[in-house]
């Protein structure tokens, strides 16, 4: 089964890795978020044990059967814990895999790639360098394909570069390196890739840019298949578009309001307009005496094909720091899911309050997607610490969340408890031809005791004539068990038919009309009426035989040809509280 995993690994520019930070977590109770027109509910969290002072995790398919896995990197053990996903969202262990963390190090962040073109995920643990002229290092544990990983390749590299991402750059199946270039501050000065040779080694770095930088994000933002990055400097958040081969060149910019600082940026398309989005996380200051003021804001710039509109903003933050004493409300890290199960993404925040420099809270707050950006809803829930990953785990079309529990070396999982229903295909692609009727079954199922009545309804989208669609039943009262409905479409006998060809004469029978006039060209005195006569007869034989084989005679040239049309059907579900669509491909031979 085919599964979304939303990775939340964010690049850090101190320590130049992909990082996930440690922090002490509560445990989040049965709750309930009040929206509008729905809630948002999580189980309590299933704790899974793990190493001593996990740090970081990714989340992927390490034995590849479908599931996500994660894979925890623990400080204070100096290993890394593999859990292997189960179908119902639990975890099972794989074991813990010795990291060779030196002692001097930094705290690492962990990446997933496949570094030797094996078809199988392999772990990167990036160690950032430090001040004392150490350089950064690369670790990489080798996959087996079973959730294990083998003993760590380790690779010390150039003072002055440090990982900050993994990914496939150039798409020969073998994981590159996303290089930050740094000065002798370990502040970033630019942008560099180290293309993997498929063996663990990699050719030498190619300046991808030179800038002053504070954040990278790794995503295709043109809907290329090529992966682009999305580089934070200053007031402006750079796209840089790649070429599919280790090369990049400027696309558009992403402009805050002056005074503005960009920070980390997400990519999602957050309006569902089929457009992968930018929401950027920045702030601005302002200071005077005795007080220091600073404001946070998570923006939305809604994307079309690489391109940017203006700043919505969604989310706010702020401190206020008078005379020594410290109030605040701050965002720490936001996460992107379908939460409520209505098929559009939102927003999870984890948020501090502080009064008089003393911390009184700490929450995560839901923002629903309206199909427009983000609606508020009060937060109302215990801090489940750093996320790790949104991703649906139990295969019920809810976002799960997975956070990182460093005080009791621990991964706490948090699955959604929220009433909703999933809604499949048996396959989201048809094909039919002309004149033709297609069907396809959708299998609708309550989860988490959701009962209501959904009516459905259907239309096509695409050029006229356009095919006709229905469903039977077209209402249906969703259960614990799935019930179905049969999408039929009716494809008109004309659809994808051309119209007519104008009447033309190909050039080869254009060459038939001087035949017709040969004989006319003759002087009377050179040639007898007999052999006119003859000449003349000839050519216009000629002529005929030459149109009929280009074309010219019979019906040929009034009849019509098919060319293939694409349609999208959209249908949708939608109960007293809850709508949710899918789309479904048509293509007309």
């Amino acid at each position: 089964m085919k599964r979304n995993f939303v990775h939340l690994l964010a690049v850090s520019p101190k320590n130049a890795g992909i990082a996930i930070r440690s922090g002490v977590s509560a445990l989040m109770a049965f709750t309930t978020i009040a929206a509008a027109a729905s809630t948002v509910q999580f189980k309590p969290a299933q704790s899974y044990a793990v190493g001593a002072n996990p740090v970081a995790a990714a989340i992927s398919d390490f034995n590849k059967d479908g599931k996500p896995d994660l894979a925890v990197l623990n400080y204070g053990s100096n290993n890394v814990t593999i859990l292997l996903g189960q179908e119902d969202g639990t975890f099972r262990s794989a074991g813990n895999f010795g990291a060779a963390i030196p002692a001097n190090s930094l705290v690492p962040t962990i990446a997933v790639g496949d570094f030797n073109g094996d078809g199988k995920l392999d772990v990167a643990i990036l160690l950032p360098p430090n001040l004392n002229n150490y350089p950064s290092e690369l670790h990489i544990l080798l996959g087996n394909g079973d959730g294990t990983l083998q003993a760590p390749i380790v690779t010390i590299l150039d003072v002055g570069e440090a990982v900050a991402a993994v990914a496939d750059i150039n798409g020969d199946k073998k994981a590159d390196l996303i290089m930050s270039l740094l000065d002798a501050n370990n502040a970033v000065t630019g942008v560099a890739v180290l293309l993997g040779n498929g063996d663990g080694s990699f050719q030498a770095p190619k300046t991808v840019v030179t800038a002053q930088l504070s954040a990278l994000t790794v995503a295709d933002l043109n809907a290329d298949g090529k992966p682009d990055l999305a580089i934070s400097n200053s007031g402006t958040v750079q796209i840089m578009l790649g070429h599919g081969d280790g090369t990049f060149s400027k696309g558009a910019q992403a402009v805050l309001p002056d005074g503005s600082s960009a920070g980390t940026t997400w990519v999602a398309d957050l309006n569902a307009d089929g457009n992968m989005d930018l929401i950027v996380m920045s702030q601005s200051e302002t200071c005077g005496v005795n007080y220091c003021n600073q404001s946070q804001l998570v923006s939305l710039f809604p994307g079309r094909e690489g391109m940017f509109g203006g700043e919505q903003d969604m989310l706010t933050g702020y401190s206020v720091n008078r005379e020594g004493l410290g109030n605040a409300d701050w965002i720490g890290e936001i996460a992107i899911g379908d939460f409520n199960g209505d098929g559009r993404p939102d927003i999870a925040a984890r948020r501090t309050r502080v009064q008089a420099s003393q911390v009184v809270g700490r929450t995560l707050a839901i923002y629903l997607g309206n199909g427009d950006g983000v609606s508020s809803t009060a937060p109302s829930s215990p801090d489940p610490g750093p996320f790790v990953a949104v991703v649906d785990l139990n295969s019920d079309q809810l976002a799960d969340l997975v956070a990182l529990d460093s005080a009791n070396n621990s991964v706490d999982v948090l699955l959604n408890a929220t009433p909703a229903f999933s809604l499949t295909a048996s396959t989201n692609a048809l094909t039919a031809n002309a004149g033709e009727q297609v069907t396809d079954t959708l299998s609708l199922t309550g989860v988490n005791g959701f009962s209501s009545t959904l009516q459905l309804s259907c239309q096509v989208v695409g050029p006229a004539p356009t095919p006709t669609c229905s469903l039977s039943p077209a209402s249906i009262t969703a259960g614990a068990s799935a019930s179905v409905s049969t999408l039929t479409i009716g494809v008109p006998a004309t659809a994808a038919l051309l119209s007519p060809h104008t009447w033309r004469l190909p050039p080869v029978c254009a060459l038939a009309f001087p035949f017709a006039f040969v004989g006319l060209g003759f002087r009377r005195k050179r040639v007898s009426p007999r052999h006119k006569r003859w000449l003349l007869e000839a050519s216009l034989a000629t002529a005929a035989l030459l149109c009929t084989g280009c074309g010219g005679g019979g019906n040929s040239n009034t009849q019509s040809v098919h060319q293939p049309q694409s349609y999208m059907v959209q249908v949708t579900a939608a109960s007293d509280s809850l709508t949710k669509a899918m789309q479904i491909s048509l293509t007309v031979q």
